[in-house]
């Protein structure tokens, strides 16, 4: 009888990571801009306001991602319109399509008051999951120069366009 050698033990196959099938968001440091446009209900007017973002991206298992933002100004204008931190979930497809991006505070511009709408946006990540642009949209009102009481206010739907880059 001749003797066997044992056969091998099969190795188990590695486990894919995280973000196996869907873009690889990177994790760290990202800035970028929010831009929104109200148009107001009566006169048809826009009005426009931008913000920089400072945030980080925390954390991703397959298509669900999740980090922090914060919104600042860069001069007593926009330091008004611009204070805002929060963190944030969201769902995206293997595409990158982005079906749903929530944040724990919803977004919003300072001194606009949310009325309807606006808690999700949509959008898309980039194939190598370096940037991620995202668009929500609702009824708000908000105030023409909140230091200014008789300004006044505008109402009516806004869209509000975050775009973020890895740093």
């Amino acid at each position: 009888m001749t003797p066997t050698s044992p056969s091998p033990t099969p190795s188990a196959a590695p486990a894919p990571p995280p973000s196996a099938g869907f873009p690889p968001l990177k994790l760290g440091m990202w800035q970028g801009k929010a831009s929104g446009t109200i148009v107001d209900r009566n006169s048809g007017r826009a009005e426009s306001y931008a913000c920089p973002l400072l945030g980080s991206m925390t954390g991703q298992t397959g298509g669900e991602f999740s980090g922090g933002v914060g919104a600042s100004g860069s001069d007593p204008g926009s330091d008004r319109r611009c204070g805002y931190q929060g963190n944030f979930t969201g769902v995206m497809s293997a595409d990158g399509t982005v079906t749903s991006l929530r944040f724990e505070t919803p977004f919003r511009f300072g001194g606009c008051t949310q009325m309807e709408g606006g808690d999700t946006f949509t959008g898309k990540v980039s194939s190598d999951g370096s940037s991620l642009t995202a668009t929500g949209s609702g009824h708000w009102i908000c105030q023409r120069d909140f230091t200014i009481p008789a300004a006044g206010s505008v109402e009516g739907d806004m869209t509000t366009t975050l775009s973020i880059q890895k740093q």
